[in-house]
């Protein structure tokens, strides 16, 4: 009732060539604002909006630096509104003094099972994990089922094996290689990556 939301796919800036600023307003024209600029630049210095900036980390290494500045700007200039950032942990926002860190706080047993039953995903699939989640997968694998992130990258991993591994070692291989591509791959996204290994 306070703020008017702007949400934000920072992934979608990698392919333009154009400040944040601009491509803020260029994505509420895409969702039917169209509105003069000088209306969306008076919407902010009014401080009744919320940016939601999703997927900071989905920002190209070649380009994250001027946008983390434009970030900056904007909110040093248009300070009365809400940020919110989300982002995989990144070393960068210790000194961004204006932002806060926090962090998802982890799922218990009951919270998990609800989380599979919500998820977007092959019905038999889903009921065989959540079966094996409730029996006794929870308490093997607490670390990764507590962690909503985690806990797809574990029903990735199931639905590609149809087990999760008694061996460590071969279940963060298969995690990692869910990780790695299979993630990205459902956003329909291709990360781009610091190295080439």
């Amino acid at each position: 009732k306070k703020h008017i939301p702007i949400f934000i796919e920072l992934r979608n800036i990698n392919l333009q060539n154009i400040t944040l600023l601009e491509f803020i307003y260029q994505q509420l024209k895409n969702h039917n604002f169209d509105l003069d600029e000088q209306y969306v630049v008076e919407l902010l210095k009014s401080g009744k909006v919320i940016i939601f900036y999703d997927g900071f980390d989905e920002i190209n290494p070649n380009i994250i630096e001027l946008i983390s500045k434009q970030i900056m700007e904007i909110r040093d200039k248009y300070y009365e509104n809400v940020y919110i950032i989300t982002s995989r942990p990144d070393e960068r926002f210790v000194a961004w003094t204006h932002f806060e860190v926090l962090r998802v706080a982890p799922l218990n047993k009951e919270k998990s099972l609800q989380l599979i039953e919500r998820l977007d995903y092959e019905q038999e699939i889903k009921t065989l994990f959540y079966k094996r989640v409730k029996e006794n997968l929870f308490d093997q694998h607490t670390t990764f089922l507590s962690n909503p992130l985690l806990l797809t990258i574990m029903l990735m991993t199931f639905s590609q094996n149809a087990d999760i591994p008694d061996k460590l070692n071969v279940f963060y291989s298969q995690a990692f290689d869910a990780l790695y591509c299979r993630h990205d791959a459902t956003k329909a996204y291709k990360r781009l990556h610091y190295c080439e290994l």
